[in-house]
């Protein structure tokens, strides 16, 4: 990633866990990182600054996940949602999700997965600009 500059990724959980494992794995892998524990507060950051990635928890407590991804649907810039549940992902229940923006589901509790996610989207983020 050098010379290209980092990567920002927004991680968007109410677990202060979940927030730190992934966070730490994240930015130990070369990303710029920033934490969230409430959708409101996530979509203000979002409205500051770009991000890369988003990775959304599948339950927030001040927002519904479809008000979040609406309301984010109506930013200049959109990032690559991610969502983070707490059980593996069922390509069935992804569909309305998808339809609103999101690119796939990872399990929360997997950080490698979520890493390896995030690394993935990110790479074809990166190829579809140049």
């Amino acid at each position: 990633m050098e010379g290209q500059g980092q990567q920002r990724i927004l991680i968007v959980d109410n677990d202060e866990r979940v927030l730190r494992v992934i966070d730490n794995l994240l930015a130990n892998a070369g990303f710029e990182t920033r934490t969230s524990s409430a959708g409101d507060a996530a979509l203000d950051l979002l409205q500051m600054q770009d991000y890369d990635l988003v990775l959304l928890a599948d339950h927030l407590v001040d927002l519904s996940l479809n008000g979040f991804l609406k309301t984010l649907h109506t930013f200049p810039t959109q990032p690559v949602v991610i969502l983070m549940q707490s059980e593996a992902p069922r390509s069935w229940e992804l569909g309305p999700y998808r339809a609103m923006g999101a690119s796939g589901a990872v399990n929360k509790w997997r950080p490698c997965e979520v890493l390896g996610a995030a690394i993935e989207v990110l790479a074809a983020a990166r190829a579809n600009e140049g």
